[in-house]
């Protein structure tokens, strides 16, 4: 799930940045929406496996998990474009790097976990 997410996320990204010509942080921040609202959906139904159930305790906790990880998204591609004077797109692969393995942790452990007591 997390390689369809990132395609998404890139894809939207090199259209807004390339194509349309926006400011980098602003490529980051709407690519990011986008592919967040997928990658929900994915974990919550595919991955996780833990559809069942109300959705909106798992939705305000994945929310919380998006926002720190979108600060984590933005000061690293900041950090490599302003002091690395790398590419916006080099920030954003390091960025999907470490914000793939805190989403996955913390997912597993808390946003999507499954009681001890269920089936699933």
């Amino acid at each position: 799930m997390g390689g369809v997410t990132a395609l998404v996320y890139l894809s939207l990204m090199a259209l807004l940045l390339n194509v349309i010509g926006l400011n980098y942080r602003v490529c980051v921040s709407v690519a990011y929406v986008g592919a967040i609202a997928l990658h929900f959906s994915l974990n919550r139904h595919i991955t996780f496996r833990s559809a069942d159930g109300n959705i909106f305790p798992q939705a305000w906790r994945y929310l919380a998990m998006v926002a720190i990880n979108y600060l984590v998204t933005l000061a690293i591609v900041s950090y490599v474009v302003e002091v690395l004077n790398r590419s916006a797109y080099i920030g954003a692969i390091s960025a999907l790097v470490t914000t793939i393995v805190i989403g996955y942790i913390v997912s597993r452990s808390w946003v999507f976990k499954v009681s001890k007591g269920s089936n699933g």
